[in-house]
C-alpha cells in the first residue's frame, strides 16, 4: 500500500512557520544573515503583525527593534509605489477630506512598526464614530472635543516632540501619544464624519481647532489638552502678527494645507534623527505636493 501524500500547508500557516524559522536568526548580528534576513522577509511586505498574533509569537525589546528595521524597507517602497500625486499639488484637494484620509494612511502605514496588531486607519475612525456618535448629536462638536481632548481619550506627548511615532495617525487614535498637529487632524476627520463643524487654524509651529457649538465660536488647542480660547480674546492675540499669519488664523485650513504640513513635519522629524532615506522620500512627496513655481 503507497504511503498517503502530505498535505500541503495552507498560505497562512507556510507564512506561520517560514516567519518563524527566520526569528530564530534575529540575534545573528553577522551582515551575511542580516541580508539574508532582509530579503527572505521582502514577500512579508513590511508588516508581520497578524501572522505574529495567530501565532503568539512574543519578541522581546531587542528582537522587535531588529525586525521592525528588517521590515522597514519593504514599508517604505510601498509608499513610495502607492503614493498618488494629486494633479495640481496640494491645492487640488482644496475640499477633498477623503484625499486627506487616504494620503494620511499611507503615512500611518509607511511608519508602522510592522509588528503591533492594530486597525486601519478606516477602521479607527469608524470605531470612533461608532462611540461619539449619540454624544455628538446631544452635544455637537464642543462635547465630542471635550470627551476626545479634556476626557484624554487622544493622548498629548508632554513634550509635544516631532517623533516619528506621532504622525502614525491609527495608532494616535487607538491611545498613542502625539502632537497638537495629529491629534487636532485626528479630531476634524472624526468630527466631519460626524457631520460637525470642526475646522483647522494652520499656524506656523502651532495648530489650532475652530470650534462652532451653541455657545459660538471657540478656539482650543489640541496640544494642550482642549484648552479653550475664546473667539475675541485669539483674535486679540494676533492683532500685531505679521499679516500672513492673520490671514491664516481668519479662515479654515484645506485638507491639502493639513496634508502638506503633516508632511513637512514628519520630514523634519526624520532628518533630525539622522534617518536620512526616509527624509528623502518624504522631501519627494512634499515636492510632488508643491505646485509648479511654488
Amino acid at each position: 500500500m503507497s504511503s498517503p501524500k502530505p498535505v500541503p500547508a495552507s498560505p497562512a500557516t507556510a507564512s506561520t512557520t517560514r516567519l518563524a524559522a527566520l526569528i530564530r536568526l534575529l540575534d545573528d548580528e553577522t551582515p551575511e544573515v542580516r541580508n539574508s534576513l532582509a530579503s527572505a522577509l521582502e514577500p512579508f511586505g513590511g508588516d508581520v503583525s497578524e501572522i505574529l498574533e495567530e501565532a503568539g509569537c512574543r519578541l522581546g525589546p531587542g528582537e522587535r527593534r531588529v525586525l521592525s528595521e528588517l521590515l522597514a524597507p519593504a514599508r517604505r517602497e510601498r509608499l513610495r509605489c502607492d503614493w498618488t500625486t494629486p494633479l495640481g499639488g496640494s491645492q487640488a484637494i482644496e475640499d477633498d477630506w477623503d484625499s486627506l484620509e487616504s494620503s494620511l494612511r499611507l503615512f500611518s502605514d509607511y511608519l508602522h512598526d510592522g509588528l503591533t496588531l492594530r486597525p486601519s486607519l478606516g477602521d479607527a475612525l469608524d470605531l470612533l464614530v461608532d462611540e461619539f456618535t449619540g454624544l455628538a448629536a446631544e452635544e455637537g462638536a464642543p462635547g465630542l472635543c471635550r470627551a476626545m481632548l479634556d476626557e484624554g481619550r487622544l493622548a498629548v506627548d508632554p513634550d509635544n516632540q516631532l517623533e516619528p511615532s506621532h504622525f502614525e495617525l491609527a495608532m494616535v487614535l487607538q491611545g498613542a501619544p502625539s502632537n497638537d498637529l495629529v491629534i487636532g487632524t485626528a479630531l476634524i476627520l472624526v468630527a466631519h464624519r460626524l457631520d460637525l463643524e470642526i475646522s483647522a487654524i494652520n499656524l506656523p509651529g502651532a495648530f489650532f481647532l475652530r470650534v462652532i457649538g451653541e455657545g459660538g465660536t471657540t478656539i482650543i488647542h489640541p496640544g494642550a489638552r482642549g484648552r479653550s480660547i475664546p473667539h475675541d480674546e485669539f483674535a486679540h492675540r494676533i492683532r500685531k502678527c505679521p499679516r500672513d499669519i492673520r490671514l491664516a488664523a481668519s479662515r479654515a485650513a484645506t485638507p491639502g494645507e493639513i496634508l502638506l504640513r503633516h508632511a513637512e513635519d514628519l520630514a523634519t522629524s526624520l532628518a533630525v534623527l539622522g534617518r536620512t532615506e526616509d527624509a528623502e522620500l518624504i522631501e519627494d512627496i512634499i515636492a510632488s505636493l508643491n505646485p509648479p513655481g511654488e
